[in-house]
């Protein structure tokens, strides 16, 4: 019968340990990937092992998911057939949100045992830290490999014994052996798995040194040709620096080669290598293609020198050729004046040096040296064009002017002073060629007096019938324009006569402008008689009639400037007499206006008011006094009433900002006042709830503070009875300790709160304990009270279960946290006294059944049975379906999510971590971690 029930047995666990595999159909992998990053056929090959357990791995990887995971998901989900809401069973769905710097991982309801405890793991351990170095396809690689993980080596499962004593009896039988076996084969295959990854991880690396090695090689090359020219095309300078940079190219180069081969020739030295020698090469090779890296970086340094310099050696002969033909243009300018420049070649030899020393800097290679010569020669060259441009044309106008001259000389006009003044621009000209070789500014500065004398010579030659008939057309208009300052004269002197209706003073500045306008007037009559005198074919001064008729236009607009300052000065006293009135009635109104302000709210405000009121009182007395006068100064007066004005509205704004300051201070004491009684009142019902929970000095503490706030309230109170200053010292003090008082109160709840938190935690702890002891201690005297007819009468049992049911009952309801911790201790010894009476018991029935198996295994079996039901709950996990929100960070990293009912948390923004689990797919589960 034993032998037919263990086969039974053994056919029933092989057929449960056969189930899974008969029932897990072959899945699929998609691999979803926007941005190109992902190495597909890597991911595709690592995530077989899920598709082998039935598993439907779904890989999206996006940098354009919006910021609404759940909503990218379902889309992506959609475009493939799989159901979202809810989530396929036997999904399982790794989303990389690179827009978002987050990781989220969903599974479907066939995986929440598995996958329920252990996503956020690894999301935070396996994938987190390769995705934050930018390894796309590794992190996801691991992911799904700790994913693999989780599903063949899960956390405890819930264990609840069955009440059907053939069931205890086979998981009996089998609970040894199975589980040995199941850990076993688990911890080979992790191990495996492990050795594999190292492997590839290895190899991976090795294939990124040798591609990177490769292309260096190449290019490294093409740079050792292009260095067999450098002396030929550059400077030495350069030359040595780019030699410099390729020289630590080489060494870089040769080191990351160095690496490459020793961590080859390491691996090849191991018959079996290890994990550990797989990831000592795989750093090794990492090494390498960072070696590699900074020898790319000389090499690009040395070869954007190079094409700097290419550029300017291109540009330089261009640079170099201009000047040149600006000097040859020059020569020929010379050699066209003849003569005139004996000393042409001293005038072309510094440029021609200039010139010769930028073909020097060229030939050596130096070509940003020889553009700035080139330019430095091309500025001279072309200063010296232009002097010669400009003397070329002096010298052809005299030629012109001349000519003009002995023209008009057969109509009469009289030509030697104009022939005198060409003659002089001639001989200016003459010093200006003799000089230019050794003083180019100051042949320079003679070309332009001979420019002014050729000018001359042209108005006293050829140009004196049209300057006479220009001041024959002037005249008549100067002559008008003196009748109309003899009208403004007039219109003065009759406004004049109506400024004596006002203050002397206030019209002292014009006083005289009359009689010097009528000078003005009269000195312009005289210009212009001269200058029609001078305009005869007589006289023949036509340039000094222009300048008596010029002269004249400028005393009549001075006749015209003092008469509009005699109108101005009328205007301005009419207007201030219409407005002093006004100016004084408000400046009376704001004045009464600030000082019934100042009253009203006298205890707030301060001096500096009623001082800028007494102020603007003195001035409003001064501008009434003034407008009794006779002929009152209404300049004087609207000045004081706008100055009273102005200080009775300072007053006022003074008044209200410090009127609004007051009511701020006491607005901002008020909330203090309500927070600090607020926390205040807080502490004093806490300590009233729990004060058996809290350390003994808590009321003392609370009445210290009680008393703290009642300082404070004096100080509050002083306020309302002083003034200005005082006051709002007082309002300010009263804040302070308010203020104080917060924190105090801050730091008492903090230090309340915490000790009875840990005197709570206590009493849990002794509840949980008690309950633990109870248990084992009924279970314990059932057992007792079962077999009492097979057991010694007395003995230990007996003793130990007495001494148990002893502390527990002497535990009572402890308060404090040293009585807690005490009776927690107590409960604790009291359970252990139950399992050693309930072990000393099972050890004397199991002697029983060594001595009559036959007679005792019916009540062995029994009690068991019983023992079962009544800790049928003893240890078991916390209930299903319940939601999980957590988060956590390291290193700038995170992780939350959720299990069955939620799509799982989310990241924080940036770098942080954080989220929390959430409704949505139900019966799935979900993780997200921010990088």
């Amino acid at each position: 019968m034993k032998q037919t029930v263990r086969l039974i047995a053994l056919a029933a666990l092989a057929l449960l340990l056969a189930l899974p595999a008969l029932v897990l159909a072959q899945g699929r992998v998609i691999v979803d990937d926007t941005t190109g990053s992902v190495d597909t056929a890597a991911v595709q090959r690592a995530a077989q092992a899920l598709t082998a357990k039935g598993a439907t791995v779904v890989v999206l990887v996006s940098d354009q998911t919006g910021g609404d995971s759940q909503a990218y998901t379902s889309r992506r989900l959609q475009r493939y057939n799989i159901k979202a809401s809810p989530l396929e069973p036997s999904a399982i769905i790794y989303l990389v949100a690179l827009d978002q710097r987050n990781v989220f991982i969903y599974y479907g309801a066939d995986w929440n045992a598995t996958l329920g405890p252990a996503y956020k793991t690894i999301a935070d351990r396996d994938m987190i830290p390769q995705l934050a170095r930018g390894n796309t396809t590794q992190g996801l690689v691991a992911g799904i490999a700790g994913t693999v993980d989780a599903i063949e080596n899960p956390p405890g499962a819930p264990i609840s014994l069955a009440p059907i004593a053939l069931a205890i009896v086979v998981v009996a039988l089998l609970a040894i052996g199975v589980p040995l076996l199941v850990r076993s084969l688990g911890k080979r295959r992790a191990l495996a798995r492990a050795l594999a990854q190292a492997q590839q991880a290895a190899t991976d690396a090795r294939q990124r040194a040798g591609v990177a090695i490769a292309d260096f090689a190449q290019a490294l090359g093409t740079a050792r040709e292009k260095a067999q020219y450098d002396q030929l095309s550059y400077a030495p300078a350069d030359v040595q620096q780019i030699g410099q940079w390729q020289a630590a190219a080489e060494s870089q180069f040769a080191a990351a080669q160095e690496r490459f081969d020793t961590a080859g020739e390491a691996l090849a030295a191991r018959a079996t290598p290890a994990q550990a020698d797989y990831e000592a090469a795989a750093q090794a090779y990492d090494q390498a293609t960072q070696a590699v890296q900074g020898a790319r970086e000389q090499i690009e340094r040395a070869e954007a020198r190079r094409a700097e310099l290419d550029q300017l050696n291109a540009s330089a002969p261009g640079e170099v050729d201009r000047p040149k033909k600006a000097l040859a243009d020059a020569a020929a300018q010379l050699q066209a004046l003849g003569q005139e420049f004996p000393n042409a070649q001293a005038i072309l030899r510094p440029l021609e040096d200039m010139l010769a020393q930028a073909e020097a800097l060229l030939a050596g290679h130096r070509a940003a040296e020889a553009i700035a010569a080139a330019g430095a020669a091309s500025a001279a060259i072309d200063e010296l064009n232009r002097t010669l441009a400009r003397y070329a044309d002096i010298r052809e106008g005299i030629s012109a002017g001349r000519a003009a001259a002995e023209k008009v000389a057969g109509q009469g006009y009289h030509i030697d002073g104009g022939l005198a003044a060409f003659a002089h621009a001639e001989d200016l000209l003459g010093q200006a060629a003799a000089i230019l070789d050794r003083d180019a500014a100051g042949a320079r500065d003679r070309i332009e007096q001979a420019e002014a004398a050729r000018a001359e010579g042209v108005a006293r030659g050829g140009g004196m019938p049209a300057l006479r008939q220009a001041n024959d057309q002037r005249l008549p208009q100067v002559r008008a324009a003196t009748t109309q300052a003899a009208a403004a004269i007039t219109g003065g002197r009759d406004a004049f006569a109506l400024v004596h209706e006002f203050a002397e003073a206030t019209w002292s500045d014009i006083r005289g402008n009359g009689s010097e306008a009528e000078a003005a007037a009269g000195r312009a009559s005289q210009l212009i008689e001269r200058a029609a005198q001078r305009n005869t074919m007589q006289a023949q001064d036509f340039a000094g009639a222009q300048a008596d008729l010029a002269a004249a236009e400028q005393q009549l607009g001075f006749v015209h400037a003092l008469i509009e300052a005699i109108l101005q000065r009328l205007s301005d006293l009419q207007a201030a007499r219409t407005a002093a009135r006004a100016e004084v009635a408000a400046a009376q109104a704001d004045f009464d206006a600030g000082w019934s302000y100042v009253r009203s709210n006298d205890p707030d405000v301060g001096k500096d008011p009623e001082a800028s009121l007494r102020q603007a009182g003195a001035l409003l007395e001064q501008a009434n006094a003034e407008l009794q006068q006779p002929r009152p100064n209404w300049l004087t007066i609207v000045k004081q009433a706008q100055q009273a004005n102005h200080l009775a509205d300072q007053a006022i704004a003074n008044a209200r900002s410090e009127v609004d300051a007051m009511n701020a201070l006491r607005a901002q004491a008020q909330r203090a006042q309500q927070l600090a009684a607020g926390e205040t009142q807080k502490i004093a019902q806490f300590v009233g709830l729990h004060e058996n929970d809290l350390p003994g000095d808590s009321p003392e503490r609370l009445a210290q503070l009680q008393a703290e706030i009642q300082q404070a309230y004096a100080t509050l109170q002083a306020a309302e009875r002083d003034e200005e200053a005082a006051r709002a010292a007082d309002l300010r003090q009263a804040i302070s300790a308010y203020t104080t008082v917060e924190q105090h109160a801050e730091a008492l709840y903090q230090q309340l709160y915490t000790s009875f938190t840990r005197t709570d935690q206590l009493r849990r702890q002794l509840a949980s304990e008690v309950e633990a002891a109870e248990r084992a201690l009924t279970l314990a005297e059932q057992r007792y009270n079962t077999y009492t007819a097979y057991l010694a009468s007395g003995g230990a049992a007996r003793d130990q279960l007495r001494a148990a049911r002893a502390m527990l009952d002497a535990i009572g309801n402890p308060h404090g946290e040293n009585r807690l911790a005490q009776a927690v201790r107590d409960a604790a010894a009291a359970r252990a006294a139950a399992e050693r009476a309930g072990q000393l018991i099972n050890d004397q029935i199991s002697r029983a059944q060594r001595t009559r198996p036959g007679e005792r295994l019916d009540d062995v079996l029994a009690g068991a049975l019983i023992g079962s039901i009544l800790s049928g709950d003893h240890g078991r996990h916390g209930g299903h379906g319940r939601d999980h929100g957590s988060g956590s960070g390291s290193g700038g990293w995170g992780s939350g999510g959720g299990s069955l009912g939620g799509w799982g948390g989310g990241g924080g923004g940036g770098w942080g971590g954080g989220g929390g689990g959430g409704g949505g797919w139900g019966g799935g589960g979900g993780g997200g971690g921010g990088w």
